[in-house]
């Protein structure tokens, strides 16, 4: 089944706003979208050496797992992907950078399990005052703590105290959220040119060949054309490549328009269709003010099996708000499938700029950034895809349908992809 398919459950649950742009997460704490400044924009604990004061090697429960952007643990037969203290309540875990980095926050994730829990924690620092970390949400999700911004070469965590059931505590995942020089680029005009911290970059297209109406499948390839000659999801629209997409100066053309009575739209498909398990996606985008029509950017199953999942972002009406969404993995039901976080988030500004949209996809965990900052997080490991999905650049028609004047143009700067190493 394939994205135009899915059912007008998901379209009503996709239309939903609400007013408020960045929303607290469930745990009561501040999302990083909120605490971030712009220039913290990426999770550089990959680039650090993690020690710890124990760690259970007979389990491969080892502090450097704390840092492998992996969300998951016992009991669901990944001790090797979580740092565990071989038993007890209290201890800690260091990171250490290869030099002094800025940050100005973290996030911690706790064992997935719900036998062992941290309920009081601190950060100490090579510089600055230390900082509260408290209780961690006993499931796994992220815990985002915030501070001033800082230089430091480590900062460490301290587990204080673990609640009665507990036997080892430990921690899922260990972000540390600062600036790279490769990274900075991200929320900039260049396209990025390089590996980040625990991503190898895979795939980059910054559109420097001319391609007129009619021709982009011929010189960028008949994947990059994508779907061509059905419905949209909405119904309304007609995926035709050969009228809407183009190349000039630079930038991939969207033409959004309606030709004796059709509304044409289309769906370009960058990395071809059989995609890959886990990634870092990157688009420089901007768009008309185009009522009627709408953008969903998303991970598609490469089986076109929608029960293995999705994964949207940036979303939304041209040129309003974007807000990210991913359906729950084997959620499938008559109705259609459910949808994490279940709080909505939304992009700081609106789609008429330059802006640069970001998908982290790890296992257990999902990530979403406008301009380097971070909007949202999934919430539910076990919901997040775990099989290969096909990056998928989808303009379609909206609620209500356009009218046939309404026209304009969705461009795209550049494009580009990371695998985990």
């Amino acid at each position: 089944m394939r994205a135009q398919q899915k059912s007008a459950w998901r379209m009503a649950v996709l239309s939903t706003c609400l007013s408020a742009a960045i929303m607290v997460a469930m745990d009561g704490s501040v999302p990083a979208a909120q605490a971030a400044s712009s220039d913290i924009s990426a999770n550089i604990a990959p680039t650090a050496t993690a020690t710890a004061s124990s760690e259970d090697t007979a389990d491969g429960s080892l502090a450097s797992k704390a840092i492998d952007r992996i969300v998951d643990g016992y009991p669901n037969g990944g001790d090797d992907k979580e740092w565990s203290l071989v038993s007890g309540r209290t201890g800690w875990i260091r990171l250490t950078f290869p030099a002094p980095v800025a940050i100005d926050h973290v996030v911690l994730h706790d064992r997935i399990n719900l036998t062992d829990q941290v309920t009081g924690s601190n950060l100490t620092f090579s510089a600055g005052a230390s900082v509260q970390a408290g209780s961690l949400p006993n499931n796994g999700r992220g815990k985002t703590v915030a501070f001033s911004t800082r230089s430091v070469s480590w900062v460490q965590l301290n587990i204080a105290a673990g609640r009665a059931s507990t036997y080892a505590n430990g921690l899922a995942e260990f972000e540390v959220w600062g600036t790279t020089t490769a990274t900075s680029a991200s929320a900039g005009s260049g396209v990025p040119a390089d590996n980040l911290p625990g991503w190898r970059q895979t795939f980059v297209e910054d559109f420097t060949r001319n391609a007129p109406l009619g021709s982009f499948g011929s010189i960028y390839g008949q994947d990059w054309r994508g779907y061509s000659g059905f419905g949209d999801t909405n119904g309304n629209g007609q995926y035709a490549p050969d009228k809407v997409l183009s190349v000039s100066g630079g930038i991939l053309d969207y033409y959004l328009h309606t030709e004796n009575g059709q509304h044409l739209v289309a769906t370009a498909i960058p990395m071809g269709y059989d995609g890959q398990t886990y990634g870092r996606y990157s688009i420089r985008f901007r768009s008309d003010n185009i009522d009627g029509y709408k953008i969903a950017f998303l991970l598609w199953p490469s089986s076109d099996n929608w029960n293995e999942g999705e994964i949207d972002w940036p979303e939304g009406d041209l040129a309003g708000v974007m807000s990210p969404a991913s359906a729950l993995k084997g959620s499938m039901t008559p109705q259609g499938m459910r949808f994490d976080p279940p709080t909505r988030a939304y992009s700081a500004t609106d789609s008429t700029g330059w802006h640069v949209a970001t998908t982290e996809w790890t296992r257990g965990l999902v990530r979403w950034l406008w301009d380097g900052v971070e909007v949202g997080r999934t919430t539910i490991p076990t919901g997040v895809p775990t099989t290969p999905m096909r990056w998928t650049l989808q303009a379609e028609t909206s609620t209500p349908q356009p009218s046939a004047s309404s026209a304009g143009h969705l461009q795209v700067d550049w494009v580009t992809a990371y695998a985990l190493r």
